[in-house]
């Protein structure tokens, strides 16, 4: 069976990251574990160069609510800087002396072949995911042992329109050890974005004032508008969130308002359903891209209200 496509874009947006442990099984469940793949997150994000916005990291699996920013030009003192935190500074070293012997000696194809190849793993969700993911495999594997793979099948993704409903997701991710009866408040939980910012850690905390960012800069754009009667719903306080597991933020493609799931489909000019797709036409909106996105079209209604 073909792997159904999945919904990223080369420009600046919010993705809702879910990684599952293989069959279910409680592997993260000790403090040290959870704090090792925190370690291997936020050098992967650095790495990157993608931005956090809020986590919770559960005993099965773990929830990663990202910003991916365009890609954009780095000179090799910033790209080994990142292959520093990544692998620290030896790597960056051999890297280093290897560019140079290249081009002193005027392999200059060689050196922007190895170059390239370490651009590749930047700005990108899924190359993102599989650095973090590798990392904490071949620590966990080599420390405790273990045989075979960790994680369950791919990583599940969900492209998120900003403002309004990045901030849906980031109190349904941050709910995710209330719901599981493990704390009765979401920052009283040491392994969640807000849990660790209220304990200082400064990247959680950055995290938290981009999403802060985020929801306050629709706040903004809802009032200022009046160009338009297709106003998103302000956010005032944070939303409500049901106690139970909500399929379009975890099972999803994209969520948003019709209007930036429209587009986005658009953008990506077909949507891939399994083992076919079609192109986008103006009727197919309606009749079946919500159904393949994996939710009614009604749900945007319940959403936004």
């Amino acid at each position: 069976m073909a792997r159904i496509k999945r919904v990223k874009l080369p420009t600046t947006n919010w993705y809702h990251l879910i990684a599952r442990v293989t069959n279910r099984e409680f592997l993260l469940e000790t403090d040290g574990k959870k704090s090792r793949f925190i370690d291997f997150l936020y050098r992967s994000l650095d790495f990157s160069g993608v931005e956090l916005g809020t986590y919770a990291i559960m005993d099965n699996h773990v929830h990663l609510f990202v910003r991916v920013p365009e890609a954009r030009e780095l000179d090799d003192a910033e790209i080994l800087r990142r292959i520093s935190v990544l692998n620290g500074e030896n790597r960056a070293k051999t890297v280093r002396e290897r560019w140079e012997a290249w081009q002193k000696s005027g392999q200059e194809t060689c050196y922007k072949t190895d170059r390239t190849r370490y651009l590749r793993r930047m700005y990108d969700v899924s190359q993102f995911m599989k650095t973090l993911k590798e990392l904490f495999t071949m620590w966990y594997n080599r420390t405790y042992r273990h045989v075979g793979t960790l994680w369950t099948d791919r990583f599940k993704s969900v492209l998120v329109e900003g403002g309004n409903y990045a901030e849906r997701v980031r109190v349904y991710i941050e709910a995710n050890p209330v719901r599981a009866g493990i704390v009765d408040n979401p920052t009283a939980y040491c392994w969640s974005g807000i849990g660790a910012a209220k304990r200082g850690d400064p990247v959680a905390k950055q995290g938290q004032a981009l999403l802060t960012g985020e929801r306050m800069g629709e706040i903004k754009s809802c009032k200022e508008d009046e160009r338009t009667d297709e106003k998103e719903p302000l956010v005032t306080d944070a939303p409500i969130v049901p106690n139970r597991r909500v399929i379009p933020f975890s099972n999803g493609k994209i969520l948003g308002s019709q209007r930036f799931v429209t587009r986005m489909v658009r953008i990506m000019g077909f949507f891939s359903r399994r083992t076919h797709a079609w192109p986008l036409k103006e009727i197919e909106f309606e009749q079946k891209v919500f159904a393949a996105l994996g939710y009614k079209k009604d749900f945007i209604s319940i959403i936004a209200a």
